[in-house]
């Protein structure tokens, strides 16, 4: 539920995204049954329904299934026949460099308060979402829709177990909240998911 409410509050909406409005030019207007999948934001939840063997050969062939960013599927039956429609977008899918500017301390400092601040600044809207429907946990997502993180939260503060995942789905770190505060040992993991180090707080 809370998913839905982030998308809302980014306009992260269906009348938005130019692939369900191409897929729409294509279909009919009514259905029985109406599939539309934005793949780069479907991606990082294949994880959790695979076996790890699937799983890395779904890795393997990211760039293919990237280049197919948008599934619409449409059936239609009026109680003696049935059609079916298939809609995939091709848009040959090639990563995207970034440039990365490493920060001086005195930038560490400013943005570690600045992180600080942004964790106090849970609204109350959020609040009430995530304590009334998502079992007081609080979760972020990365642009494309992936889980970002996930933090136990108590009266409105983070407070509990919290993880950190790469945007394949991986983990990268793992620790604890107490009034907001990290608390006790906290394990960070390489990309490829391998323990990199431990910090203590």
């Amino acid at each position: 539920m809370l998913s839905f409410v982030e998308d809302y509050e980014q306009k992260n909406l269906l009348k938005n995204n130019p692939g369900f409005e191409n897929a729409l030019s294509y279909l009919k207007s009514s259905s029985t049954i109406f599939l539309y999948t934005d793949v780069h934001k479907f991606y990082s939840q294949l994880k959790l329904m695979m076996n790890p063997a699937t799983w890395n050969e779904i890795q393997s062939n990211k760039d293919v299934l990237y280049s197919f960013p948008y599934w619409t599927m449409q059936v239609i039956g009026d109680g003696r026949s049935v059609s079916l429609q298939y809609v995939m977008d091709y848009s040959p899918y090639q990563l995207e460099e970034v440039d990365v500017a490493v920060a001086a301390d005195e930038d560490d400092k400013e943005m570690n308060e600045d992180a600080e601040t942004e964790k106090e600044q849970l609204s109350e809207l959020k609040r009430f979402y995530v304590e009334k429907f998502e079992g007081n946990v609080l979760r972020e997502f990365y642009p494309e829709g992936a889980l970002k993180s996930e933090v136990e939260v108590k009266e409105g503060k983070r407070h509990g177990r919290y993880r950190e995942y790469y945007e394949d789905g991986t983990l990268k770190l793992r620790g604890k909240y107490a009034n907001n505060k990290p608390k006790g040992t906290w394990k960070y993991y390489t990309e490829e998911g391998k323990f990199e180090r431990k910090e203590k707080f």
